[in-house]
Order: structure tokens, then sequence, then C-alpha cells
């Protein structure tokens, strides 16, 4: 688990997804409440608790990281869940995933629960792995191409309003729900 959790925490790794500047991007703000699917270490979920000063939903299956988050937050407006099921509905403003999607194997089932849990107009982001030799990252043949999740999630019923690069190793795709 410490493997894990120095992977998470590696400061080049951290670097170049900046999170701060990324949930900026996101549009977080003040009053804005955020739900960090596959929270990990919490590099997203920590700032974006700054960041808004709202209560921020921290989701991760693994009990590790669920304990780790527990500790970290210090205080912090951050609430730990196993799974989206513990994120009220129309809970979160913005709902992100960050390196997470490729690695779920019921994507049709998460993507119903992020609907239930996001506002009307609100915002989901996720940042993926380009599907392309990078200095990090899973095996090719679990990387999504984005324009592979752009339809894969208007399939159902999530329409693309912005995308962006992150890094060298990195892309941001951001979705509204149809209503």
């Amino acid at each position: 688990m410490s493997h894990m959790i120095s992977k998470l925490n590696d400061p080049v790794r951290i670097a170049e997804l900046a999170p701060a500047e990324t949930l900026k991007k996101l549009g977080l703000k003040a009053g804005k409440v955020m739900c960090d699917i596959g929270a990990g270490t919490g590099i997203f979920t920590f700032p974006a608790a700054g960041i808004s000063g709202s209560r921020v939903y921290a989701v991760d299956i693994s009990p590790d990281m669920r304990a780790y988050l527990t500790a970290e937050a210090k205080g912090l407006p951050v609430e730990v869940c196993a799974s989206v099921s513990g994120v009220p509905q129309n809970g979160a403003d913005i709902v992100l995933l960050c390196a997470v999607l490729h690695e779920i194997s019921d994507v049709p089932g998460l993507l119903s629960g992020i609907k239930r849990i996001l506002k009307k107009g609100g915002t989901l982001a996720i940042i993926e792995f380009h599907k392309s030799e990078t200095t990090m990252g899973p095996p090719m043949h679990m990387r999504i191409a984005e324009t592979e999740l752009i339809s894969r999630l208007a399939r159902h019923g999530f329409t693309v309003s912005d995308r962006f690069v992150i890094g060298q190793n990195y892309y941001c795709a951001v979705f509204t729900a149809a209503e």
C-alpha cells in the first residue's frame, strides 16, 4: 500500500496534474460541492476543499485509501465514501474522475450513479491518459482515446462542453448531463 501512496503522491505526477489550477479551470469556486471518484490520496480532494470551503466527497473503493483520506482530512469538509451511493442525490456541482475510468468494469453503472449525484447543469470532468506512449500510465489496451470517451459518454446522455490537455500524459474531457 505504501508503494501505491508514493506512486499517487509522486511530486512529478502532482506537478503535471496541477490540481488547484485544473480545479479552477473546471469552474470550482467557493460554495461549490465536488465529488472526487477514485480519490486515492486526495491530490484533488484536499485542494478542492480549500478552494470551495464546501463539502467534498472523496469516493474510493479501497479501504486503505479511505483510511488514508480520513487521516489526512484533518478538519477539512471532506466526507469519505466507499461508493457514489454514499453521496446524496443532486449533491455535487462537479464530479471528477482522474485516471480512474479505464479501471472501471461497470462504466454504465458508474455513469448512472454520477447522473444521480450531479446537480442539474453540473459538470463531470474525466481526466485520462492519452492513448499513445507516455512517460507514465496503464498499458495501451486499457487506455481510452478522447474521441472514444466522448462518444461513449454521449450514449449515456452526457454532452462534451470542454476539453484540454494536462501536461504530456493526460487529457481532460468536461461534460454536462443531458436534461
